[in-house]
């Protein structure tokens, strides 16, 4: 294909575009932000003003009060600034989670009176429960997942068809969208079957079972040693030693491939390495001694508050496995995708938490591992479909079967990114908070001061300032008030004022001291 072919490829300029439109959304969310906000409300307007028609006619109440519902709310979408949109939210969040109330409830009753299956109104149900909980709890972080989805999905789906676009002959059909794409990938028999004995090598044996624990035992007390030491380069060595990595990779082609007996199993791995890594490290910690408390353990601290970036590096290292174990030859950087998603550290930090009866942690850093996890197989899942080696046919004659292993996975997604969410709300808001209150305490201060700041902690309303220097400090009374008007909350201050003491001493080559100046 030539350039000039190329530029005129309908599938060429699609995926070029996806790709600049995303990267425009990912460099200024706010645009997508505005656009969103401005689509709903004019949707909104829109729907109430064709209800508006239909109550002319009907002089219907509930038409009427739908009518007066969405023009109001498409106008303070629209024109009513932040505080009438968080009202919004938090109105649509009660009716969407009264909805779903209400889809259980019957779902309830008529599987108990006429046995209906409740696998799709239960599912349904969940996610607006889900979508509800995020409009209450992380309004803008909902946004900002959303906006970054979209945008990741976009660039994804413009690479796929570029990359199968560049290279075909300008004279054959090339797919100029994603999905189309997707149904023509379909990998050979032969390639596939060796995928196949490599992903679930052992599977069905006591022997890879023995092998499994053993390897997994190794890697967790590696592991919960080298937490426990605070020790980066060992903690990176039981991570190339645990083979959880294989079971997960399993599972995921399982669940695609509509294997449940391999599923089954493959499951069962997964559990039995949990299981061998929180007992395992539950029982190290409870025997080794104690170097460094877990509350200052940097191994500890840094897996017991995952966030959504954690979320993302999941599914970038199961997209790399996956693309590493269905090509072969690029088998080997699997020792680096292991190392990339970290499997047996967070099971090892569950452990020696529980072992400390330190269960916020134990609670924190298991929610990294089933993130690691959730991650790895819709990730992998995702390459499997896109490598031909789950090709989208089989997934469309697979039926309700398929479809429900795709719903049940993306709801595990979403139920899982949804505490992400509100852990990495958290620490944003209070990593501003704290910005926001070193500022305030450097103006309070003043250029002249003879104070430095020593340290600014901010826990919700409790404020705790320590300073460093001699002589009085302005007045606290208005610290306290700047501080509760730029944190716009109220605030209890706790302000320590650390005395210093200054020498200035002189002496010469000799050691006979020329000068000396007192505090």
């Amino acid at each position: 294909m030539t350039l000039r072919s190329a530029a005129k490829s309908p599938a060429i300029q699609r995926g070029a575009l996806s790709i600049i439109a995303a990267i425009l959304f990912l460099a200024y969310p706010e645009l997508l932000g505005s656009l969103l906000s401005w689509v709903i409300g004019v949707g909104a307007l829109v729907l109430g003003l064709i209800d508006f028609r239909v109550w002319l006619k009907s002089k219907q109440g509930g038409d009427l009060v739908r009518t007066i519902f969405l023009v109001a709310a498409g106008v303070g979408i629209l024109f009513g600034g932040d505080q009438v949109k968080r009202y919004l939210e938090l109105i649509l969040a009660g009716l969407i989670a009264l909805q779903a109330v209400v889809t259980l409830y019957h779902t309830q009753r008529n599987w108990q009176r006429h046995g209906d299956d409740p696998f799709w109104p239960v599912s349904r149900a969940i996610l607006a429960l889900v979508l509800a909980g995020s409009l209450v709890l992380i309004p803008e972080s909902v946004l900002s997942l959303v906006i970054i989805v979209i945008a990741v999905g976009w660039i994804l789906s413009g690479v796929v068809v570029l990359i199968n676009a560049i290279g075909q002959d300008e004279d054959s059909a090339v797919p100029s969208d994603i999905v189309g794409v997707i149904r023509s990938k379909s990998m050979h028999g032969e390639l596939r079957r060796q995928v196949t004995d490599s992903i679930f090598e052992g599977w069905d044996s006591s022997e890879g079972t023995l092998r499994f624990a053993a390897l997994m035992s190794f890697a967790t007390a590696i592991a919960a040693f080298g937490v426990k030491a605070d020790s980066t380069a060992v903690v990176i060595g039981a991570m190339l030693i645990a083979p959880l990595m294989s079971p997960i990779m399993a599972l995921s082609a399982s669940v695609l491939m509509g294997w449940p007996k391999r599923a089954l199993y493959s499951g069962w791995r997964v559990a039995l390495g949990v299981a061998v890594g929180i007992g395992g490290a539950f029982l190290m910690s409870l025997i080794s001694p104690d170097f460094i408390a877990i509350t200052s353990n940097s191994e500890v601290l840094s897996r017991v508050a995952p966030t959504l970036l954690d979320l993302l590096i999941a599914l970038a290292a199961g997209a790399a496995g996956g693309y590493a174990v269905t090509h072969p030859e690029v088998g080997n950087s699997l020792p680096g995708v292991a190392i990339a998603v970290a499997l047996a550290p967070p099971l090892a930090v569950v452990g020696i938490s529980l072992e400390e009866a330190h269960f916020a942690f134990a609670g924190g850093a298991f929610l990294l591992f089933l993130t690691n996890l959730v991650g790895i197989i819709v990730a992998s899942g995702v390459t499997y479909i896109l490598s031909g080696y789950s090709p989208w046919t089989h997934l469309e004659r697979s039926g309700e079967q398929g479809r429900r292993s795709l719903v049940l996975v993306g709801i595990a997604l979403v139920l899982v990114a949804l505490p992400l969410a509100v852990i990495g709300n958290g620490i944003l808001d209070e990593a501003t908070a704290r910005s926001r209150a070193e500022t305030t305490v450097e103006v309070w201060l003043g250029p002249d001061t003879s104070f430095s700041v020593v340290q600014v902690q901010v826990v919700r309303a409790e404020i705790d300032v320590v300073i460093l220097g001699s002589g009085d400090p302005p007045d606290p009374n208005e610290l306290a008030h700047d501080l509760a008007v730029t944190l716009d909350r109220d605030v209890e201050l706790e302000l320590r004022v650390v005395p210093e003491t200054r020498y200035k001493v002189s002496a010469g080559k000799s050691g006979v001291i020329e000068s000396e100046e007192g505090p």
